[in-house]
């Protein structure tokens, strides 16, 4: 009593990015590898992916908890003493993390560089990609289509996610680098990704095409039609 609500707000603050790290603590399994010490002379290999089943069950996990609207944190008796407004930013914020942690090039080149490699079936660039669209556009397969606002903002980021990956941004180096160090460029996307995340925008497209009369309402009509453009 008495005092304002900046504790609260801290608080909030941290419990919402406790989710966030946790959720990508999971997304870090997927094209993961186990790394075991080893010297020469010592039986067994350093780097070992990520068991195939293992993979797919994080990203199931991820399709169902981590990129769902998280309601049991969006409290409006909270927020409403927190701030005027940034709620749909703080969820946006969490789900473009994790975007960014599966579409991180030298993850897909790992996923890729594992499945050549491997002996045996493992989880494919290919189906974490259709596993990754189908989970952040699940609304698509319902007879009647509503995507809420935090679900239409994951949609946006992950089109802006694929297509930034198609035509990346040019590489500024960091201005605050000591003299003469000349810092490595990012990693290009494995030309095995090109093809494939044009291919899921291409499929994306023909079902938002046959999506576009199951709209149930104004703003998820206009959100389909503007995510095809």
């Amino acid at each position: 009593d008495g005092e304002d609500y900046t504790t609260l707000r801290e608080m909030y603050g941290q419990v919402v990015a406790q989710r966030n790290r946790e959720m990508g603590h999971v997304a870090t399994y997927i094209g993961g590898v186990i790394k075991t010490e080893r010297v020469a002379g010592q039986k067994g290999i350093v780097h070992t992916p990520v068991s195939r089943e293992k993979q797919k069950e994080c990203m199931t996990f991820l399709q169902t908890e981590a990129f769902r609207t998280p309601t049991e944190i969006l409290k409006p008796e909270i927020l409403a003493l927190i701030e005027p407004n940034g709620a749909t930013d703080r969820v946006l914020q969490g789900h473009r993390q994790l975007l960014n942690i599966l579409l991180n090039n030298d993850r897909m080149g790992r996923l890729v560089n594992s499945s050549a490699l491997s002996k045996v079936r493992t989880y494919t660039l290919s189906e974490m990609l259709t596993d990754l669209r189908q989970g952040a556009w699940s609304e698509l397969s319902a007879a009647r289509i509503t995507v809420d606002i935090y679900r239409r903002n994951l949609q946006r980021a992950y089109i802006e996610s694929m297509g930034s990956k198609l035509n990346p941004p040019p590489f500024i180096p960091p201005t605050n680098l000591p003299p003469g160090f000349i810092p490595p460029p990012p990693t290009p996307l494995p030309g095995e990704a090109r093809a494939l995340i044009r291919q899921e925008l291409i499929d994306l497209d023909a079902v938002l095409g046959r999506s576009m009369g199951k709209a149930a309402d104004r703003e998820t009509r206009a959100h389909l039609q503007d995510s095809r453009d």
